[in-house]
């Protein structure tokens, strides 16, 4: 009841970004110049679960609306922040923005893309590892997570970030088992996604008062 439920959905002024348009040609036979493609929704459903309680319980809920009882529930939002252009460094610290304390980050996705956008014969869904060893993310004094990855991609060395991924469904889901729809493999070639977890802060950090700064420090070979 009175609950609010929001979504924004941001339109690119083209929609190259969203197709995979690359021509399969096996015998590298000249290709007429390939069309743009256009995406046009007519449609958008969102569909929330209803639930429904016992009449006891509808009273008793009744009472509270009755009383104008503040209740508080917890809310998700997920935001989409991105860097347009990365240093050609090994080592870069991207201050994200600043956070108030209800809306400090818990989970952290980071991907990396090289020379995709707005070419037509490249698949914008699949990331690039980019040589990553390291990713970890400040919330002001507090970083996450507290060992390093120590990834070397070069070697196969990035099982600290693929268990992270397949963790992100047990602790964002509440969820006994993972099921992961990327395996070991092509994690490094499809979606090398790292996932940072920072949804277990301390006590004494949370009750704190005032503004969260949040930087991403990154490192590359």
């Amino acid at each position: 009841m009175n609950g609010k439920h929001e979504l924004i959905l941001n339109r690119a002024s083209t929609d190259v970004n969203c197709l995979d348009l690359a021509p399969v040609d096996a015998e590298k036979v000249p290709q007429p110049p390939i069309p743009n493609g256009e995406i046009e929704i007519s449609r958008v459903t969102w569909r929330m679960p209803v639930i429904k309680v016992s009449d006891k319980e509808k009273l008793r809920l009744m009472s509270y609306v009755e009383r104008s009882i503040p209740v508080q529930i917890a809310f998700r939002t997920w935001e989409l922040y991105e860097y347009p252009i990365l240093p050609a460094s090994q080592r870069h610290i991207w201050c994200i923005k600043t956070s108030t304390q209800l809306e400090k980050p818990r989970y952290l996705i980071v991907g990396f893309q090289t020379d995709r956008r707005n070419d037509k014969t490249k698949d914008m869904s699949i990331f690039d590892h980019c040589n990553l060893t390291n990713c970890r993310v400040y919330l002001n004094a507090q970083y996450y997570p507290y060992d390093p990855f120590s990834a070397e991609f070069k070697t196969n060395n990035y099982a600290l970030l693929y268990d992270a991924f397949t963790n992100f469904q047990r602790s964002y889901y509440n969820r006994d088992h993972t099921s992961p729809q990327v395996n070991y493999a092509h994690y490094k070639t499809q979606s090398p996604l790292i996932v940072i977890d920072a949804s277990r802060q301390c006590d004494s950090y949370n009750s704190g008062a005032g503004a969260i700064d949040i930087k991403l420090e990154m490192e590359f070979k």
